[in-house]
Order: structure tokens, then C-alpha cells, then sequence
């Protein structure tokens, strides 16, 4: 539902995202998404009959984990890049407006 949201505000221009940040923002969703599942139906599937195949289980939702992480970090790099150009741009800005007075 959050990324339904996310979508909608990309196609009304209101939140200015990279291509990569919304790539990053999407697989980010998806792979919540399926460790959220497979939290949610552990009983079901894994069974506690099995030790190695619950062990395997939570291991994939543990790198399904981590993997959400190194997404997380990859996007707020991509976000504090866009922030640094934009305040370069402004800085920029001012400063000619400054020249021009003078």
C-alpha cells in the first residue's frame, strides 16, 4: 500500500526521485514484502520436523534481511547526492545574484 503511495506521488510530481532511487525504492518494497511473508507463513512452511530445512529458512529470511539494508544505505546515498548537488546549485545561485548586485 505505502508503495502504491510512493508511485502515486512519482506521477504527480510531488517528490523528486532519481531513476536509481525509485529502483532502489521499489526492490526495497518487494523484498520487505516476501521476508514479511515468509515471517508470516514460518509455521506452515518450515516445519519444526525439519531442522535443516527451518535452519535454511530463516537463513534466506535473514539475507532477505540484510539484502533490505544494503538497499536502505544505497538509497539514502542517492538521496544525500541529489542533496548535495541541489545545495551546491543554491549556493550557486545566490552567489551569482550577489555578483550581479555588485
Amino acid at each position: 500500500m505505502a508503495l502504491g503511495f510512493e508511485i502515486r506521488s512519482w506521477r504527480k510530481g510531488i517528490r523528486l526521485a532519481t531513476r536509481s532511487q525509485k529502483g532502489y525504492r521499489i526492490v526495497a518494497a518487494v523484498v520487505l514484502e516476501a521476508a514479511l511473508v515468509m515471517i508470516f507463513f514460518a509455521k506452515t512452511i518450515a516445519t519444526r520436523d525439519d531442522p535443516v530445512l527451518e535452519l535454511s529458512y530463516w537463513s534466506i529470511v535473514l539475507m532477505l534481511l540484510f539484502v533490505l539494508v544494503a538497499v536502505a544505505l544505497l538509497d539514502v546515498r542517492a538521496t544525500l547526492v541529489t542533496y548535495r548537488h541541489h545545495r551546491r546549485e543554491m549556493l550557486d545561485n545566490l552567489l551569482g545574484e550577489e555578483r550581479r548586485e555588485q
